[in-house]
């Protein structure tokens, strides 16, 4: 029996009962009244230094690493807008969604539906939070046949993505990020103020444009070398969190409100 699992399942659940028992709205978050709604459409642009990424393309990371990739996915999740007048939240209930990039089509489209107002900020989370990574007994994006479980039954992976590594010298090393883990869960803030508010109109559609920088993964604040032992293959500990702490330095860039 592995004790470090059952430890950190009991950490999970622990974890899950106090956010649960503290509330879970602690700003205000309007409510919607369903005739006064406007259609949003988010458009994550996932990218390798400003360009529509290519998997199968010889690419290089901050720290000089030669890689190719063939897998990107990850979670976004708990969408809100801040009001510009208000300062009230509206939160997107159960908002789970699997991005990915592939050989076809590198942008990935999410919509839903928010209350007509003036929007000045775009929240969300990257990873699944708390509540949610306590269990993986679930349907949609967070269904575990979209092979981002965790075999041992308990959490998500935040990311997934996979490649090779062509080392200076020797073979070419497999190139492996699955990062989770509850600590590890960020929260993204971009506000609207280069494009101005985000007006949201009854039976109109407004799209977000949102670069996804994939070379953040492993650049800003954290260096990431692969041909450092340990480092061309990450899943947990602190070189989890070395990436993750990465996911908040512009990995996320606002483009475009149309």
């Amino acid at each position: 029996m592995n004790f470090n699992i059952i430890k950190y399942t009991l950490l999970l659940l622990l974890t899950a009962f106090i956010f649960t028992a503290c509330g879970e709205d602690e700003e205000s978050l309007v409510d919607v009244d369903d005739d006064r709604v406007g259609k949003v459409t988010i458009r994550l642009h996932n990218e390798f230094d400003g360009e529509p990424i290519q998997f199968g393309k010889r690419y290089t990371n901050e720290a000089g690493n030669e890689f190719e990739l063939n897998t990107w996915r990850y979670y976004v999740s708990n969408f809100r807008f801040r009001n510009s007048q208000s300062g009230d939240f509206y939160a997107v209930r159960n908002s789970y969604h699997l991005a990915r990039a592939t050989e076809d089509e590198t942008v990935f489209e999410i919509s839903f539906e928010i209350p007509e107002g003036d929007f000045n900020q775009v929240e969300f989370g990257m990873g699944v939070d708390n509540r949610a990574n306590t269990s993986i007994d679930r349907k949609g994006d967070l269904d575990p046949a979209n092979d981002m479980a965790w075999n041992w039954n308990v959490g998500y992976k935040f990311i997934r993505l996979e490649g090779d590594f062509f080392p200076e010298s020797g073979n070419r090393r497999g190139l492996v990020f699955h990062t989770g883990e509850n600590a590890n869960y960020k929260i993204i803030t971009l506000p609207t103020q280069d494009f101005g508010p985000l007006e949201v109109r009854v039976d109109q559609e407004r799209i977000i444009d949102i670069a996804v920088e994939v070379h953040e993964v492993w650049k800003n604040p954290n260096t990431i070398d692969f041909s450092v032992e340990g480092y061309n293959e990450v899943m947990f500990g602190p070189r989890s969190a070395e990436v993750a702490e990465n996911f908040t330095q512009g990995m996320f860039t606002l483009r475009d409100l149309n």
